[in-house]
């Protein structure tokens, strides 16, 4: 949540500070919509084969390079290759982890609040500190420290929960 929110706070700031038009911007979101449609579409049947664990290693694997090239581009229209991504690393992963939210949930009939206090923990309490705290680091340290950092937090947290389910896998 917290990489989530900095992203969508800070993303077009960026890219208008390198040049991008209005069209650009709104480009973008279309694109975004585009790539969540067969990511929603198709989330189930992924979600059998591969499983909500590895749906969510390839997530945040797709977001770590998403935010990864935002720190390289020089050219705004650089990031649609980037917006591509879109779909895997929001549609993909959101939708599964509602449906983990409501295999964790104590107990028959608190599904829907249990997903509702994770989206108030990935999107409240994340979204908003990743939105304030990376408006400050952007001013700060500049945007493409920013976004490269957030994509080595993605990896570091990528081989935190790739270790927790090993560990978890051989305590089993």
């Amino acid at each position: 949540g917290v990489a989530a929110g900095a992203m969508n706070a800070l993303l077009f700031v960026y890219l208008q500070q390198l040049g991008a038009s209005t069209v650009l911007l709104g480009t973008t979101l279309v694109v975004n919509i585009m790539t969540e449609i067969p990511c929603f579409v198709y989330s189930e049947a992924l979600r059998k084969r591969f499983g909500i664990r590895c749906i969510i290693y390839i997530g945040v694997t797709a977001y770590a390079v998403r935010v990864g090239w935002y720190a390289w581009i020089q050219n705004p229209w650089l990031v649609m290759p980037a917006e591509l991504l879109h779909g895997v690393t929001f549609a993909l992963v959101w939708s599964s982890l509602a449906v983990l939210a409501t295999q964790i949930s104590p107990e028959k009939g608190l599904q829907a609040t249990t997903q509702g206090l994770f989206s108030l923990l990935f999107n409240g309490v994340g979204g908003g500190i990743g939105a304030v705290g990376g408006g400050y680091l952007y001013e700060s340290i500049g945007p493409r420290k920013v976004f490269a950092g957030i994509s080595l937090c993605n990896v570091a947290a990528l081989l935190l929960l790739v270790i927790t389910d090993c560990r978890r896998a051989m305590l089993s």
